[in-house]
């Protein structure tokens, strides 16, 4: 009988049943860094005592900052997760944001998995992955200012706009379309050629389109008098190692 207990006692404890990822919300406190959390459903075992996290999307494994932070609530838990943009891996462009697995693991102090959560997930699906929407074109791509004058030619327009790349690899751009509008107005819809966005480094792009009076059409009062601020909306396209992919931009 207590060579049997002395077994029990040395065999291995067998790997946690994984609970499901339902969202995973994200806060921009700056460019350069984020917070997530992971919030799960489903029993979770008795908790022992917890040094290491791992965060891995597809086979891509993200470098977290700090201890695992869990909160047990109910039938499920949240796992508050801490990001430095510059570490985060080149392969991430890779995958395909419709459908990607992930898995998040708080480990004990001999390595071994003590919670998992995984989902495939969607990150495309604002109900799944919740980003500030608002903050993120404040940090990382916004429209500065937008200024035009009146020329025999027509309006001439001048529209910056700013990009911040936080990561520690270059992006290449493709291309720009991009429209811009006053009111349910068009007033020009163009293209503007590729450009590189540096690693940690912030990027400006002028457009100036000249737009003539013979296009402006119902909008030429309301620009001239100022009653209606433009607005910019368009996308970029960018270079991934899986092919081109475009990205929305609306300002």
């Amino acid at each position: 009988m207590i060579w049997f207990l002395l077994v029990l006692l040395g065999a291995p404890r067998p790997a946690p049943a994984p609970v499901g990822i339902a969202r995973i919300v994200v806060e921009l406190p700056d460019p350069d860094h984020a917070n997530l959390t992971l919030v799960a459903r489903g029993a979770v075992p008795p908790l022992v005592p917890l040094v290491s996290q791992r965060l891995t999307l597809a086979s891509v494994t993200i470098p977290l900052d700090g201890p695992p932070d869990l909160a047990v609530e109910g039938e499920g838990f949240q796992a508050r997760i801490h990001l430095t943009l510059a570490r985060l891996p080149e392969k991430l462009l890779e995958l395909d944001p419709s459908s990607v697995p992930v898995r998040y693991e708080a480990l004990d102090a001999k390595g071994k998995a003590v919670l998992v959560a995984e989902s495939r997930l969607d990150l495309g699906d604002p109900a799944v992955l919740q980003v500030p929407v608002k903050r993120a074109y404040e940090l990382f791509a916004r429209l500065d200012r937008v200024n035009w004058q009146v020329t025999s030619q027509g309006l001439e327009l001048a529209a910056l706009l700013s990009f911040y790349n936080p990561l520690s690899f270059p992006i290449t751009v493709r291309g720009l379309h991009y429209r811009l509008l006053a009111g349910d107005s068009l007033l020009v819809e163009d293209n503007h050629p590729g450009f590189r966005l540096k690693p940690k480094t912030r990027s400006d792009l002028l457009l100036q389109p000249t737009v003539p009076f013979s296009l402006l059409g119902a909008a030429a009062s309301s620009i001239l008098n100022s009653q209606q601020k433009p607005r910019l909306e368009g996308s970029i396209v960018i270079v991934t190692p899986a092919g081109d992919r475009s990205l929305p931009l609306g300002f």
